[in-house]
């Protein structure tokens, strides 16, 4: 395993807590420019299938190796059949779906993942902030979800991150000294992680993780 180069309470650590460790199979539904995944690869082995809608991201994946498949498609619409992955991850995506949308997305996850699904979305609607690098059209936060949405749906385990006031604290691409007030926001969610990782109502995001294959068993 390779030394961990971020601090316990990162995102990528959390994130990585929550993962079922028995998967053998991760689909990572709008995989971006899988950032999360090649700290995976440095960990353990999975098989890993990225997929993203928007094809910059997905062609810069498939140039660094990230994953062993590569699949462009709408997250609406994932052509992947019943329990084909032990583990379906979607980090930060749903709130980029309407509602409806989103819901249905969840539904499709939970249909493809044999073991578990793991998420993470803001607690709540948040204003995204303007990608001026990747200029990807399809960062437009569109809905809002929260705990008690998430609990109601069968997520039972949660770790907050960030500080709620974060995007008040950065403000938008006009605001002014922006790179300042990012520096101060950044710093002030990273020494309140270790608080606000278990305490949900002072988070900015949460990552949430679902155990379908137990729920499934309970069913019957």
């Amino acid at each position: 395993m390779l030394k961990d180069p971020f601090s316990f309470f990162a995102y990528h650590n959390k994130v990585w807590r929550l993962l079922d460790k028995t998967g053998r199979s991760i689909l990572d539904v709008g995989c971006g420019r899988g950032s999360f995944m090649r700290i995976i690869n440095g960990r353990r082995k999975f098989f890993t299938v990225g997929c993203d809608l928007y094809l910059p991201f997905l062609k810069e994946c498939k140039q660094n190796k990230i994953y062993d498949e590569h699949v462009l498609c709408d997250a609406r619409f994932l052509p992947f059949r019943r329990c084909a992955f032990d583990i379906v991850l979607c980090l930060e995506v749903i709130e980029h779906l309407p509602k409806k949308d989103s819901l249905r997305l969840l539904k499709q996850m939970e249909e493809i993942a044999q073991q578990q699904i793991v998420i993470s979305t803001p607690i709540g609607f948040k204003k995204q902030f303007q990608d001026l690098v990747s200029q990807n059209p399809f960062q437009t936060h569109k809905c809002g979800w929260t705990l008690k949405e998430l609990k109601k749906l069968g997520f039972n385990d949660f770790l907050g991150d960030g500080f709620f006031l974060y995007d008040r604290l950065r403000g938008d691409a006009g605001s002014p000294f922006l790179f300042i007030r990012k520096i101060i926001s950044v710093i002030i969610s990273y020494l309140l992680n270790p608080i606000t990782s278990f305490r949900l109502s002072l988070a900015y995001s949460v990552i949430c993780a679902k155990n379908v294959h137990k729920q499934r068993n309970d069913k019957l």
